[in-house]
């Protein structure tokens, strides 16, 4: 069976909008050079500017809804709530393309925050002290497609097929919940981590 082809909405109605303004005002000018009615004319040149209107809001709606289908985006989110008000730190993955963090910036608490090169790979050093968050987004217009890499890096290298998982370095000794996302992966849910280097699952989230 031949597969459905599918227009988006605005698009065609602005097509359809665009033909009707057109036709009445191809009706207006007939009127006007074969009858000289007036009344005829006006009402359809009213009708054509209506549909004018019509037509260049849903052309200016079309190209919102091109450009949103169109737009790739990148999330990286990561949050701590430590039972402590003492000075800790956590090494979580970043994606294999660090640019894509470029926009990160704090979102809540004090903290302090780099790159560095640890034993399972590149990943985001993240100094505290009490609750403190980061947030990070990337978005560009790739009509076709966006060539980023977005594999995350301190995976583990022995792990079999299955949900993925990834190395957490935390130091302090009061212990923390973390909330942590990345390109659409999450924590199944926010979990407290033990001091030293750990692996965690991390799973896209439930379709709703």
């Amino acid at each position: 069976m031949p597969a459905i082809a599918y227009y988006p909405p605005l698009p065609l109605n602005a097509g359809i909008s665009a033909i009707l303004c057109a036709g009445f005002l191809f009706l207006a000018f007939r009127k006007l050079l074969r009858d000289k009615k007036r009344g005829k004319a006006t009402l359809s040149i009213t009708l054509a500017a209506v549909f004018a209107v019509a037509t260049a809001g849903l052309v200016v709606g079309s190209y919102q809804q091109y450009v949103v289908m169109n737009t790739w985006s990148y999330d990286f989110r990561l949050e701590v709530q430590p039972n402590e008000t003492v000075r800790e730190s956590l090494i979580v993955p970043i994606p294999g393309e660090s640019s894509l963090l470029a926009a990160l910036h704090l979102i809540a608490g004090t903290a302090n925050w780099s790159f560095i090169e640890t034993i399972h790979g590149r990943g985001l050093y993240f100094q505290f002290n009490g609750s403190a968050g980061l947030d990070a987004l990337f978005s560009e217009f790739a009509p076709g497609g966006a060539y980023h890499n977005t594999t995350l890096t301190m995976m583990n290298s022995t792990a079999q097929p299955g949900p993925l998982t990834v190395w957490i370095f935390y130091s302090g000794g009061g212990g923390v919940t973390v909330h942590f996302a990345s390109g659409g992966m999450v924590m199944p849910q926010s979990e407290s981590i033990a001091p030293g280097w750990r692996l965690h699952q991390l799973l896209f989230p439930p379709v709703a």
